[in-house]
């Protein structure tokens, strides 16, 4: 009886050890597919993308950069990132309460611009109008 007990004990201890691993969350977030997605339907640009917490905002930053191995030409890059930010986080009022900053790395230069700000800026009326308002708010970083 002992024995039985004890190797139930065993077992259950096992199951308990294990269901955590079961459940790890392994996948990468929404957003990140949703940006992917977005970015390669709109121009045809492969991209990697991180969420990184603001440790003094508390919000979700953005970084991204080209996929690996690809390059691709400035303006048209960083229009693309901006305007999938801007629909992405559009369509999500989580999304919109919680992303704050967009860090774009491309050709060895580093750019940063307000999700925000990338929503008002594809609210104007023509591309013309957008483009010149995007590069009036992307900030260089380097």
């Amino acid at each position: 009886m002992k024995y039985q007990l004890f190797n139930f004990l065993l077992s259950f201890l096992f199951i308990l050890c294990t269901i955590p691993q079961a459940f790890t969350y392994t996948e990468e977030p929404i957003i990140i597919r949703e940006m992917k997605y977005e970015v390669q339907q709109n121009s045809g640009f492969s991209i990697d993308v991180q969420v990184i917490i603001n440790e003094k905002s508390r919000l979700q930053d953005l970084y991204i950069t080209p996929a690996k191995g690809k390059t691709y030409s400035l303006s048209p890059f960083l229009y693309s990132v901006a305007l999938a930010v801007a629909r992405i986080t559009q369509k999500s009022v989580t999304y919109q309460v919680y992303t704050g900053q967009v860090l774009i790395d491309i050709n060895g230069e580093f750019w940063a611009i307000s999700a925000e700000m990338c929503r008002e800026v594809f609210e104007l009326g023509t591309v013309e109008e957008q483009n010149k308002t995007l590069q009036k708010k992307l900030i260089r970083l380097r």
